[in-house]
C-alpha cells in the first residue's frame, strides 16, 4: 500500500493512518483496523465504554470496504451497549453445558438428585442434539416447529 494513498485517505475521511501501513485508527482510536502477517483480510479491534477490546474480522481485503464494515460493526456494538444487550451470544450447546454443570453441582449437594438427573438426560438426549448450533435468541416458533 503506498504512502500517498494512505495520506489521501487520512485527509479525505479524517482518520489517522499509522506509520505502519497495515494499521488504521478510526473513531478517535476506539476502532483499529489491522492486517495479520498471514492474512490478506483486514481485522478490527474496538473498544466500548467498558474499556475492553473486542476483536473481529471485517471479512474484506479492500481497505475501503473494511472501513465501512468496521464502522457498521462498531455502531451496532454501541447500540447494543446502550440497550444493555450482550455483545456476543453463545450457542445453545454452550449454555446447555453450563446448565448441566449446575445441575450436577446440585446433585452433588443432594438437591433433587432424581429430578436433576432427569433434566440432564433430557438436555443431553433431546435438546442439545437439535438446538446445539442455534443461538438461543434465534430460537423462534419456526425452529420449534422443526423440533
Amino acid at each position: 500500500m503506498n504512502t500517498k494513498y494512505l495520506e489521501s485517505i487520512k485527509l479525505q475521511l479524517g482518520y489517522s493512518v499509522n506509520t505502519r501501513p497495515n494499521l488504521v485508527h478510526l473513531r478517535d482510536g476506539l476502532v483499529v483496523l489491522y492486517k495479520r502477517n498471514h492474512s490478506q483480510v483486514w481485522q478490527m479491534r474496538y473498544q466500548l465504554y467498558d474499556k475492553q477490546w473486542r476483536r473481529i474480522s471485517t471479512g474484506h481485503r479492500d481497505l475501503d470496504f473494511a472501513i465501512r464494515t468496521a464502522g457498521d460493526i462498531y455502531d451496532k456494538a454501541r447500540f447494543r451497549e446502550r440497550l444493555g444487550l450482550a455483545q456476543t451470544t453463545k450457542k445453545f450447546s454452550a449454555v446447555a453445558k453450563l446448565c448441566v454443570k449446575e445441575l450436577q453441582n446440585e446433585i452433588s449437594a443432594d438437591i433433587k438428585p432424581h429430578t436433576n438427573s432427569y433434566y440432564i438426560r433430557t438436555i443431553d438426549k433431546h435438546l442439545t442434539p437439535f438446538f446445539g448450533y442455534y443461538n438461543p435468541n434465534r430460537i423462534n416458533g419456526a425452529v420449534m416447529k422443526k423440533y
